[in-house]
């Protein structure tokens, strides 16, 4: 029986092109061949060459090899549901799982959610436990015991619960599958419909600076009067020089295609140019627009 090969021992032999070929052995004794660039022709710098290569393989060799060992155990059937959540906000699971755990910018969001939510009625149970109808059942109790909250917090609570499952039913694989059927997730509505500046209306704010709104002024003929903080500017935006009645594009949806009339939108189609679209999050003279907007809408027979 022949011993077993020493690792990391090479070797350098001429090849048909006129340079060399390097013949190494790795860390388990497996044979491997590299060849050595061109420039390398003779032999003295093409050994100077192989030896600094065989010690870099070697270093990374010994970097994966720490990294494994350092790699955290997986999750086996004892966890409980804390320990496995706990195990993926801090991070380990996307350590353990590169491929299938990503990492999220709002993960302190979750670690809230499930500090104040979930650990208290589900968190010192054993994950393993939580399978089919009793996982379904233990997932209902903690979204029953949500104090009042917006439909957005529910379901950002109930979301949250449903990752630690997928993730518990794969890649951990310390469950067959997840509890929480299609649909357990809470529904909800879509935004308020918003409404959007026409480019004129625009340009006639885009000289002021500061924008105060006042209520009904002497002389203003009872409107509501927005006017520019800049008095070298004097420029006034009236009730009367705003127009209610021209079509608003809608922002029910990023693009609804004008399929939603906005409740401004008035006789006309709710469509715009789509160069005209602005962002939802108004400026301070979009909201100015807006303001007087809506009271000559309220004000309009």
């Amino acid at each position: 029986m022949y011993p077993k090969a020493e690792p990391w021992t090479w070797r350098l032999y001429p090849d048909k092109r006129g340079g060399w070929t390097l013949k190494y052995r790795d860390e388990n004794g497996v044979r491997h061949e590299h060849t050595v660039p061109p420039k390398f022709k003779d032999e003295r710098p093409a050994k100077k060459y192989a030896v600094i290569w065989i010690d870099e393989r070697k270093k990374i060799a010994a970097e994966k090899k720490a990294a494994h060992a350092a790699a955290p155990p997986p999750p086996s059937n004892t966890t409980t549901f804390r320990q496995f959540a706990e195990r993926w906000t801090s991070g380990e699971l996307h350590r353990l799982y590169p491929d299938h755990v990503g990492t999220k910018k709002t993960i302190d969001d979750d670690k809230q959610r499930l500090r104040d939510y979930v650990y208290p009625v589900i968190g010192d149970l054993a994950i393993a436990e939580l399978v089919g109808a009793v996982g379904l059942e233990r997932a209902d109790e903690v979204m029953l015991k949500l104090p009042t909250r917006s439909p957005q917090t529910r379901r950002h609570v109930a979301q949250t619960i449903h990752r630690v499952f997928t993730m518990a039913a794969y890649p951990a694989r310390i469950i067959p599958a997840s509890p929480l059927p299609k649909g357990w997730l809470p529904k909800v509505k879509s935004g308020k419909a918003r409404t959007y500046l026409y480019p004129d209306e625009d340009a006639k704010l885009l000289t002021c600076v500061e924008v105060r709104v006042g209520a009904e002024r002497e002389g203003s003929g009872g409107e509501v009067v927005a006017s520019s903080g800049r008095a070298s500017v004097g420029v006034t935006i009236r009730v009367s020089s705003v127009g209610i009645h021209r079509p608003s594009n809608c922002a029910f949806r990023p693009a609804c295609g004008g399929r939603h009339r906005c409740r401004r939108s008035g006789p006309e189609k709710a469509s715009i140019a789509p160069s005209y679209r602005r962002s939802p999050s108004w400026g301070t003279t979009n909201a100015v627009v807006a303001v007087v907007r809506d009271l000559a809408w309220r004000r309009s027979p």
